[in-house]
């Protein structure tokens, strides 16, 4: 874009939008921000005013981000917002009440519907509706300048050429609301919309995303990957917009800490980011930055053996390239100092379906019908407990048959005769048996998809027992009642 009032119009309906809901949805306000700050960054030739206005959102979005509580469902709960506003304007229009406020209402549910494409790409019905509420904007704002009442619900077939004729003057129109046009808005004629539910909405955008695909499987070497190479999942970003971080432009010496402003280039060969610092924004490799823990930070410890430990960052040293972090693990106590590449963000506090818990047992593992060990069993034990830490080997030792019926193995916990167990379900060894009719709820939905998001990151790391348990809770939510 050329003049700095042209640019304004990439990043002001955001804006504009963030300031009205600030105070009553704060986290649809920051993801507003968040996008008018990618949008003003994708400009080329930025002027000087745009870029102090990047500066200063980049700036109140580090603020806030620790007040937002951002998590795997904030895709979905701005949608649910965007969904409700739009059937709000929607309810008023079809009553036959359509009025300016309407207007503005059905354009800023069009605003509320773009900020979801920071997350990809819209669902179908998504891109409907938000057709549609850009159409009836345009469409109730010229019904009232030329004095008739707006027509209420969607045009009838036979006005489709008429309303590809409105939709093409719908930027003259919302200027006089004083709302620029939300990009891509005017493509084509809206398509008669169904808002009676917004069920088809909100499944489209609700079932969890596909998780990055990770690493073939392979039995898994204790901790291969080089203290240098920053541990991205499968060509997925490692860090994300509004992420904090260390950059080194050189690879050597210290670095200087700037916040991530947007993914530029993500696949195989590696993942780039504009990253905003404190007198310049640069591109950036993966290779050149690194997560900035702060004292305090709850992070995952990645330890040499495979085994995961959530851990409280004490130290951060970035002095030096690749910068070092001395943290305490919860289960021990003990203090390391680890390089980044061996931590992760700890997002949340583990879910009452991923316990803390002891070593697997294998007295869930149904004895067989001769009376023999139940070691000897044909079916593999059940994985372990997310939660569990126990040593890599240990799930395949559990799974190992004695040479002769006896006693368990000494790394088995020591159990009572089992009690007779019906070979039912149970007998795939913990591999989920789908429930006939069976559909989760939407909070079990989002925790699979938090589970899965866990087990792609454990493969990133070549962590398969873990990927294995968080997958298969994540399978058994989606397919049995709990």
């Amino acid at each position: 874009m050329g003049s700095t009032e042209e640019q304004k119009k990439a990043i002001l309906p955001f804006l504009q939008r963030a300031d009205e809901v600030t105070k009553i949805e704060p986290k649809v306000a920051y993801y507003c921000r968040m996008y008018a700050v990618e949008q003003g960054l994708a400009l080329e030739n930025r002027s000087p005013q745009i870029e102090g206005v990047l500066g200063a959102l980049l700036a109140k979005l580090e603020k806030d981000k620790p007040f937002i509580n951002s998590g795997p469902d904030d895709q979905q709960y701005c949608e649910n917002f965007a969904v409700k506003v739009f059937n709000r304007a929607d309810k008023v229009d079809r009553a036959g009440r359509a009025d300016k406020s309407t207007a503005t209402t059905y354009y800023a549910a069009s605003v509320f519907i773009e900020i979801l494409r920071q997350w990809g790409e819209l669902s179908p019905d998504l891109v409907d509706m938000q057709r549609y509420a850009a159409w009836k904007a345009a469409d109730i704002r010229k019904a009232l300048r030329e004095g008739r009442p707006p027509t209420a619900g969607p045009p009838a077939d036979s006005a489709d050429a008429k309303a590809d004729a409105d939709l093409k003057a719908e930027a003259d129109l919302l200027d006089d609301l004083g709302l620029p046009a939300v990009p891509g808005s005017l493509s084509a004629p809206p398509a008669p919309h169904a808002t009676g539910s917004s069920s088809g909405a909100q499944a489209s955008a609700g079932a969890p995303p596909t998780p990055p695909a990770g690493p073939p499987a392979a039995p898994p070497p204790a901790f291969p990957r080089p203290p240098s190479a920053p541990a991205s999942i499968g060509g997925a970003p490692r860090f994300q917009p509004g992420s904090k971080v260390i950059y080194s432009a050189t690879g050597q010496g210290a670095g200087v800490k700037g916040t991530v402003a947007r993914v530029t280039r993500e696949g195989p060969e590696g993942c780039q980011y504009m990253v905003a610092l404190s007198q310049q924004i640069v591109e950036a490799d993966e290779a050149h930055l690194a997560p900035e823990f702060e004292p305090g930070q709850r992070v995952v410890y990645h330890a040499p053996d495979g085994s995961l430990m959530d851990a409280s960052v004490s130290e951060l040293n970035a002095s030096h390239w690749r910068p070092t972090y001395v943290i305490s693990c919860d289960a021990d106590g003990e203090q390391r100092e680890v390089m980044d590449v061996h931590l992760e963000r700890l997002k949340e506090p583990r879910s009452p379906l991923m316990p803390d818990s002891s070593p697997p047992s294998i007295a869930a593992i149904p004895p067989p019908a001769d009376g023999g060990s139940p070691g000897s069993a044909a079916a593999p034990p059940s994985p372990p407990p997310v939660g569990a830490r126990p040593p890599p080997q240990a799930p395949f030792a559990a799974s190992r048959p004695p040479p002769t019926p006896g006693p368990p193995p000494a790394q088995s916990l020591p159990m009572p005769p089992p009690p007779a167990v019906s070979q039912g379900p149970t007998a795939t060894a913990g591999i989920p048996v789908p429930t006939a009719g069976f559909k989760p709820s939407l909070a079990a939905i989002t925790e699979a998809h938090k589970l899965a998001k866990y087990g792609a990151s454990s493969l990133g790391f070549e962590d398969v027992p873990s990927a294995v348990k968080y997958l298969t809770d994540a399978l058994k939510l989606l397919t049995q009642s709990q």
